[in-house]
């Protein structure tokens, strides 16, 4: 009896290390650039900006074409409408009514995400980590617009109220819809993960669902199965 006991606590103590393996989730998204275009809507696509989060970070990564040379402000927007030179995408994610600020402020709208930087020639490399940014909860940017606007963003450090608003980043010159790519579990951090499933996504917007991860079913089958043999080894 000692050993069956023995048994089913290893049993247990397995199950236990198990959800612990898979606790953390990683969320992607992706958002198609596009040139904005005044008093329209946008057709040309000009990047693709995926975000990964892992916890509560943020990762973006991604390219855009045909930008000046120098710093370009770049925010998450509070609409997914690239309509009218993505100025139907209203103004920055700021759900908390804060201040224009730079991204490691605390005094910040959730969509500042500071400037990106574009070299004199070829492609604008992004390459971003934020951690007020979500793809989930409150702070969940699905379904709202990054915007890349023509200047540089003063941070909120200019003289002028615009600053404290928009951070004198001039007019926007491209954008996109942010949409859910795909959900993975980690199973555990040391195995790949499954190769992501890429939606279609028409040009102009558009939010493609999720594709359901098959770790939580495989997970419940695991424990009802442990369950049952639990109850087996207590019945002889």
């Amino acid at each position: 009896m000692f050993s069956e006991i023995f048994l089913v606590s290893a049993i247990i103590g397995s199950v236990h290390v198990q959800e612990v393996d898979c606790a953390n989730e990683v969320m992607r998204a992706r958002a198609y650039i596009f040139e904005a275009v005044k008093g329209g809507n946008p057709t040309k696509n000009i990047g693709i900006i995926d975000f990964e989060q892992i916890g509560t970070l943020v990762k973006l990564n991604g390219t855009v074409s045909g930008l000046k040379p120098g710093p370009h402000g770049f925010h998450v927007h509070e609409k997914g409408d690239l309509g009218n030179g993505c100025v139907a995408a209203a103004g920055h994610f700021n759900p908390h009514k804060m201040m224009h600020g730079a991204p490691d402020d605390s005094n910040r709208h959730v969509g500042d995400l500071g400037n990106i930087n574009s070299p004199d020639s070829g492609d604008t490399p992004i390459s971003i980590s934020d951690s007020v940014i979500s793809l989930t909860g409150q702070h969940n940017i699905i379904g709202r617009a990054i915007v890349i606007h023509a200047d540089a963003d003063d941070l909120g450090r200019g003289n002028s109220e615009q600053s404290k608003t928009t951070g004198n980043a001039g007019e926007r010159v491209a954008c996109g819809v942010i949409g859910i790519l795909d959900e993975v579990e980690v199973i555990p951090t040391t195995q790949a993960l499954p190769l992501l499933n890429d939606s279609a996504i028409e040009q102009g917007g558009g939010v493609p669902r999720a594709t359901a991860s098959s770790g939580r079913l495989l997970s419940a089958v695991w424990v009802w199965l442990v369950t049952v043999f639990i109850t087996r080894l207590l019945l002889l």
